[in-house]
């Protein structure tokens, strides 16, 4: 009874690793182009509520950008400074914030905050043959770890390889 316990108590904690994640198309308003969106949103909104990995093909380049939000209160807002990312075993990246925005929930202390960050091909070259990936965003009061569940950096690779 006991390892039938544990073993469905395993299940939970996996099992809200993620959500739910999918796969998004649409057009991006602002250039005209092709948006194909990777959507994960996490069971605990008040680490990380959602992380899109964003491609925007117009013309022969696409560019990428990261996009995170997450429920929390005024001390753990994200900065606009630089989010670290960690692929494999390479050195880290520092990649500066292209924005940061956050807005009042229902009047109280609670607060959304979202940062989104560009993506070099460079970079993008690398996800394409990752195992792991850990992302650090900067915070008000330090910093705040994410690292990737397998079916979400599976799910990155597809948005990268998708054509239109």
């Amino acid at each position: 009874m006991k390892r039938i316990a544990l073993i469905l108590v395993l299940i939970m904690v996996l099992g809200m690793a993620v959500a739910s994640a999918e796969i998004t198309q649409g057009k991006d308003k602002f250039t005209g182009g092709n948006k194909i969106n990777s959507v994960t949103e996490t069971s605990n909104p008040s680490e990380l509520k959602q992380l899109v990995l964003r491609k925007i093909i117009t013309g022969n380049s696409p560019s990428y950008e990261l996009w995170g939000e997450r429920f929390t209160t005024k001390n753990f807002l994200f900065k606009k400074t630089f989010l670290e990312m960690k692929i494999d075993d390479t050195p880290i990246i520092s990649i500066n914030v292209k924005e940061t925005s956050a807005m009042t929930y229902m009047d109280g202390p609670n607060m959304f905050s979202w940062v989104t960050v560009p993506i070099s091909s460079d970079i993008v070259e690398q996800i394409k043959i990752a195992n792991r990936i850990a992302l650090r965003f900067q915070t008000a009061s330090g910093s705040y770890v994410y690292v990737l569940p397998d079916a979400v950096l599976a799910e990155w690779k597809e948005v990268i390889a998708a054509e239109k």
